[in-house]
């Protein structure tokens, strides 16, 4: 037997012998590529279930009677009231032992409050935002009762001592006419019970400098 026909006869012997190799390798890609295809859908299907659920608990966030939230900021001086300060806001009353949506005020000023003399001869300033933020949500409980959770914060500068820019201007401000303002602040972050109706004394806080007393109140009536 020549070189030739040894050599075709071992190109034979190997193809033959890959046969079956290759036989079993086209099955065992075809079951990879399902699994993968398997493993994608169950992937897809996860997120799907996944979105529907957070759908479905936003809508029953939302699905209570919608209630008006009243707070009422009152300042004494001794017996005598000084100050009283009305909030509104309203809410939608969350059901199923779920937490309510938050509802928000937000409300304030920028005060200039002088930091220094600049080279010109005026001088530099920096503003302090004042004013009142409040966070307010609500949930039905059992008994025609409702929770509140409510965070207010208020600051304020006192009014002696706030920045008149009537009596002299950045360019041509001496120091005299702009004093250091007193920041005062309050407060308060609760969780109250109350019926409809009801009005309810949540803090009571005496300042520690002036003496002052704060009250807050709240109250709470479904709108019908």
């Amino acid at each position: 037997m020549n070189r030739t026909a040894i050599a075709v006869a071992v190109v034979l012997v190997f193809l033959i012998s890959r046969v079956p190799l290759r036989a079993q390798e086209i099955p065992a890609a075809k079951d990879a590529e399902e699994h993968a295809s398997e493993v994608r859908a169950k992937a897809k299907i996860d997120k799907q279930e996944a979105m529907a659920a957070l759908v479905a608990e936003a809508v029953a966030r939302q699905d209570g009677p919608q209630a008006k939230v009243q707070i009422m900021f009152t300042e004494y001086e001794g017996d005598k009231k000084t100050k009283s300060l009305p909030y509104s806001l309203l809410v939608k009353v969350a059901t199923e032992g779920r937490d309510g949506p938050w509802s928000k005020i937000r409300m304030g000023s920028r005060v200039p409050v002088a930091t220094g003399g600049s080279k010109g001869g005026g001088l530099d300033f920096q503003y302090i935002d004042v004013g009142t933020n409040i966070d307010c949500s609500a949930s039905a409980l059992t008994g025609d009762r409702y929770r509140l959770s409510l965070m207010m914060e208020r600051s304020w500068p006192e009014t002696d001592n706030i920045s008149d820019p009537r009596t002299a201007t950045n360019s041509e401000a001496r120091a005299g006419d702009f004093l250091k303002p007193v920041i005062r602040q309050f407060r308060s972050d609760s969780s109250v019970i109350l019926r409809e109706g009801q009005t309810l004394e949540t803090n009571f806080a005496t300042d520690p400098v002036t003496g002052k007393v704060i009250k807050l109140e709240v109250s709470l009536s479904l709108v019908k």
